[in-house]
């Protein structure tokens, strides 16, 4: 009686049960609309009775109120799609063997779309026994495998991570709490870490730049090509195992090197720069490092004379024509030393003040006995630490300091003078 009665309920389109724990709906025989039947071994819903190519149908749905909630078939393309409100929440291509999203029609095998802007995640991963979620990506459980795991649950932010490892490789992408990312490292302590490789930055095959963890010398190294993919320049930390770093520069046309800045030149301990063409445009004069022998400190601009002691020290100049005048402090007038001469750790050829010894450089000069014009030849004055201009060139022979650039009518003040012209 019970069954009679609900494959009547069946065949009119309504199956109610009042107090039933569970149903079983078995393949019908070929009569139509004979959908519950014992005849059968295997539970099955058919949903259409025949054709491919059937309107959707809902399958199940909240309420004869609530149609645009539940679970509908689409005939076309073979979908199971949940909706809710008339928006897709999930669809099941069972054509492609994909799963989708937010959208009808999954484009990869997992296809999530979100189209609103809720800042809630789109996928959320978490492990409620630990610290830990991982995701793996395998052809097998022992190989080829690509793990992303995260890590939550310290107070420091350099323990909290997220990282992507590939079967012995733990760290091959490694980020950390405090912002750092590694690249095989497991620990970055850098916002970019790389350990045991390379860094490559390139806008296309040739223009480039190469960073090598282990260069020459099991050292750090950086080589920038040109757009035609010519090293053009090359920074080395070290030019041989235990050395001293260097700098070249290449001339991409030939591969010359035309600068080398060496800090240790073939092992001497000692830096050198070479190079063709050497250009200075912070100063005028060359200059050497003397020590002057002076109660106070000596001004910029000061004529200066060997000292007849022995010491290879420098005093005020303070006679005219004095044949021990070496040169004039540098400096005065805001004209700088260009190239400054010293050896630090050996006293004999080292001191406090640069001595100006060639090129352009202020002197502190006496016109009261004569004016100074353009051209003139200087030497020293009676006045101490001054120069003038040479009157007497009998006396001036091997006491001239230089030729004037600029004038000076009466009194003291500065002049420009060229020095090494005798």
């Amino acid at each position: 009686m019970k069954k009679s009665f609900l494959l009547a309920l069946c065949y009119f389109g309504v199956i109610y049960f009042s107090d039933a724990q569970s149903v079983t709906i078995l393949p019908g025989d070929t009569n139509e609309g004979n959908i519950l039947s014992n005849s059968g071994t295997k539970p099955v819903v058919n949903i259409f009775k025949t054709g491919i190519s059937n309107p959707p149908k809902m399958v199940l749905q909240h309420s004869p109120f609530n149609t645009d909630w539940g679970l509908q078939y689409a005939d076309v393309g073979d979908k199971f799609n949940f909706i809710g409100d008339s928006v897709n929440v999930a669809t099941f291509d069972l054509v492609n063997k994909s799963v989708g999203i937010g959208t009808f029609s999954p484009v990869a095998k997992l296809h999530i779309n979100h189209a609103g802007s809720d800042v809630n995640p789109h996928i959320r991963i978490n492990s409620t026994g630990g610290s830990f979620s991982r995701i793996n990506w395998t052809t097998d459980e022992n190989s080829n495998r690509w793990v992303a795991q995260s890590y939550l649950n310290s107070a420091s932010e350099a323990s909290n991570y997220w990282r992507i490892e590939y079967n012995n490789l733990p760290y091959v992408i490694n980020a950390v709490g405090n912002g750092n990312v590694g690249l095989g490292a497991s620990t970055p302590s850098e916002k970019l870490n790389i350990r045991d490789g390379n860094l490559l930055l390139e806008t296309s095959s040739t223009d480039k730049v190469l960073v090598k963890a282990l260069g020459t010398g099991s050292a750090g190294e950086m080589i920038m090509y040109t757009n035609t993919g010519v090293k053009s320049v090359e920074i080395r930390a070290s030019d041989a195992a235990a050395s001293a770093g260097e700098m070249n520069f290449y001339v991409p046309s030939t591969g010359a090197r035309t600068l080398e800045i060496d800090g240790d030149w073939s092992g001497s301990g000692k830096s050198r720069i070479v190079v063709d063409e050497l250009q200075i445009k912070g100063g005028a004069d060359l200059a050497e490092y003397f020590n002057i022998k002076a109660e106070e400190k000596v001004e910029a601009g000061t004529v200066v004379s060997v000292l007849s002691d022995n010491s290879g020290n420098l005093g005020i100049s303070g006679k005219a024509y004095d044949k021990n005048v070496v040169g004039i402090v540098s400096g005065a007038n805001g004209v700088s030393a260009g190239l400054m001469l010293h050896q630090k750790d050996n006293q004999a050829v080292s001191g406090d003040y640069p001595i100006a010894i060639n090129g352009r450089v202020y002197v502190k000069a006496d016109a009261s006995k004569a004016a100074i014009k353009p051209g003139d030849l200087l030497t020293t004055s009676d006045k101490a630490g001054y120069a003038m201009k040479v009157s007497n060139y009998k006396k001036a022979q091997g006491a001239i300091i230089g030729k004037a650039l600029t004038g000076l009518d009466n009194n003291t003040g500065l002049v420009l003078v060229l020095l090494g012209v005798k």
